[in-house]
């Protein structure tokens, strides 16, 4: 199914497995840093990363060391620029790893996260990655990336939560791989129960699949969708 531009007051994406395409949207930091950089802002703990997070300027990245970050409830806020953006990414793609009670904030502007893996836990909030802080501090103009979460449900699949919710304006999720959601809860959703996630503009690029059911809620919303591929395996057992 391909859409192209939508009127929404809200989109759900029920989906479990979700890889995006590449966009039109910020540019993906290159993967290719100077040994220097790469020292310099590299951090091994969620202290360290609190602390460079808050110092963090326009153009800055944040290197976060490989290995796995137990119980991180991982904040990005600050305010980069259209052409220096604020990012924050795993010193080698793929090898950060996020577990247990961990989770991912966006709160700001201009901000990049990519690489990070969440796996072997699942969130203690109600959305594994949200694009804001808190109901006062949204984040717009910002991308996650080459991110992946990988069966981060809840045990009891009673408990609902929402793997990626997206808030604020002019926000970018793609290139991103998320699959195994068995609890209940969309795996996806774009609030707008406030003027400043209204016209939202968002894009969203997504191959998805889920196990038991899926489904796409669209109205009276500005919300760019490209490339969903949908396929669903339903098990009566997995409550949704």
């Amino acid at each position: 199914m391909r859409a192209g531009l939508f009127g929404a007051t809200a989109m759900i994406l029920a989906l479990g497995a979700c890889e995006a395409v590449p966009s039109q949207g910020a540019a993906i930091p290159s993967a290719q840093t100077t040994a220097p950089e790469l020292v310099a802002n590299l951090v091994a703990t969620p202290e360290a990363f609190s602390e460079a997070i808050a110092m963090a300027e326009p153009g800055d990245t944040i290197f976060l060391a490989n290995g796995v970050w137990n119980d991180f409830d991982m904040l990005v806020e600050g305010a980069g620029t259209d052409a220096a953006p604020i990012t924050v990414r795993a010193q080698t793609p793929g090898e950060v790893i996020l577990s247990g009670q961990s989770s991912l904030r966006l709160a700001g502007e201009h901000l990049v996260v990519s690489g990070l893996v969440f796996r072997d836990g699942y969130t203690p909030r109600s959305e594994v990655i949200s694009f804001r802080k808190d109901s006062e501090t949204l984040a717009y103009n910002s991308r996650v990336t080459e991110t992946v979460i990988d069966n981060y449900s809840n045990p009891d699949r009673r408990q609902r939560d929402i793997w990626v919710m997206m808030y604020g304006q002019n926000n970018v999720f793609d290139r991103n791989h998320l699959e195994g959601k068995q609890n209940s809860g969309p795996t996806m959703a774009v609030r707008l129960n406030s003027e400043e996630s209204q016209e939202n503009n968002h894009l969203i690029a997504v191959q998805t699949h889920r196990h038991g059911r899926a489904g796409i809620l669209l109205s009276f919303q500005v919300v760019s969708v490209e490339h969903i591929v949908l396929t669903v395996h339903h098990y009566p057992d997995v409550a949704l």
